[in-house]
């Protein structure tokens, strides 16, 4: 039997569990995550609108749960696969 995870625990032991944030702080988490990733390996052609924000929020919650998976579908150019 494995163990649940309750709400407000951490994941993984040893660090805080996470937290909601505002939108101003997680666009800034993001763009200073982004430019390290292109210091590091290469430049990323990604604009930060809205909608990429949502979906970079709704991916970070979903695989930040015990067990997440998620399956991204849409048509072809719609950007899941940039994004990600």
């Amino acid at each position: 039997m494995s163990n649940v995870i309750k709400g407000g625990e951490s994941l993984i032991p040893g660090l805080a569990p996470m937290g909601r944030i505002g939108r101003k702080d997680f666009e800034t988490l993001i763009n200073s995550s982004m430019q390290s990733y292109e210091r590091e390996f290469k430049a990323l052609d990604l604009h930060m609108v809205e909608e990429v924000l949502e979906l970079l929020a709704s991916v970070e919650r979903v695989l930040s749960m015990n067990g997440g998976n998620l399956l991204l579908a849409g048509r072809s150019g719609v950007g899941r696969k940039h994004a990600t």
